[in-house]
């Protein structure tokens, strides 16, 4: 796709940085707002792991208090400390959990693995279900419907800026999806790191592996995003989609 001049000034860099910012963090206050809610309603079977501007209060246990539990924990791991913290926002819980950590020094280094299990209120591991998952997929419908409707989000709309094709068309659902699923590519690959909370732990290397390819991806498409909208160009993503943001509504 070619980068055809346009009519109508492009938004830049920060405009767009902020519109991100506030979509982002509207979703995340209302999938913490719900995990919040369900944590009560479900006695902490559906939770969720942060707020924002949550407290976490950590206590730390004696090593003892594993025994009996039935943690998984690889055959290598030895725990050195083991912490309980509970979340909470505003007095309200929202979630609890075991931190199991093996520290080990050479000098001059320091080496820490460690694992995370959801417990209950009397420190029992249980299963449960964070709905931090759903707010990758929340935020892609929430762009989607928007800027296929209106071609803006609440926070392009706060920055008086819009989503438009490069004909001037509204955007098509094919082309918001395009630029969303091209700039989700390093979140896509870090997601893997949720597969289980021993992850870390039993495939360490795996899992560095996977963070330093989704740190590269980020980085790449991070400082083309930055180059390309400070001279007022289109982005790979919105060459891909034959898209571009524009001042105005």
């Amino acid at each position: 796709m070619s980068d055809t001049i346009s009519t109508q000034r492009r938004g830049g860099f920060w405009r767009r940085a902020i519109a991100f910012f506030i979509d982002g963090f509207l979703v995340g206050v209302l999938v913490g707002l719900i995990g919040l809610v369900l944590f009560a309603q479900t006695g902490g079977r559906i939770r969720v792991s942060g707020m924002g501007f949550n407290s976490q209060d950590c206590f730390p246990q004696e090593l003892q208090t594993l025994e009996g539990l039935g943690l998984t924990l690889p055959a290598d791991f030895h725990p050195t400390h083991v912490l309980r913290c509970t979340g909470s926002f505003l007095g309200f819980i929202h979630d609890r959990r075991l931190i199991v950590a093996e520290v080990t020094r050479s000098e001059p280094m320091t080496y820490t693995r460690g694992a995370e299990f959801p417990v209950d209120a009397e420190g029992r591991p249980t299963h449960a279900f964070y709905i931090d998952f759903l707010s990758f997929f929340l935020l892609v419908g929430y762009v989607v419907v928007l800027q296929r409707r209106f071609g803006r989000t609440l926070g392009m709309d706060l920055m008086n800026i819009r989503l438009r094709s490069l004909t001037g068309a509204p955007p098509t659902v094919a082309q918001v999806a395009i630029r969303l699923l091209f700039l989700s590519i390093p979140g896509l690959i870090a997601s893997t790191m949720l597969l289980g909370p021993l992850f870390g732990a039993t495939a360490p290397t795996l899992y560095w592996s996977i963070a330093v390819v989704a740190l590269v991806a980020g980085a790449m498409i991070a400082i083309n995003f930055i180059d390309m909208v400070r001279r007022h160009a289109l982005p790979w993503h919105d060459r891909l989609a034959g898209t571009e943001v524009v001042v105005g509504r």
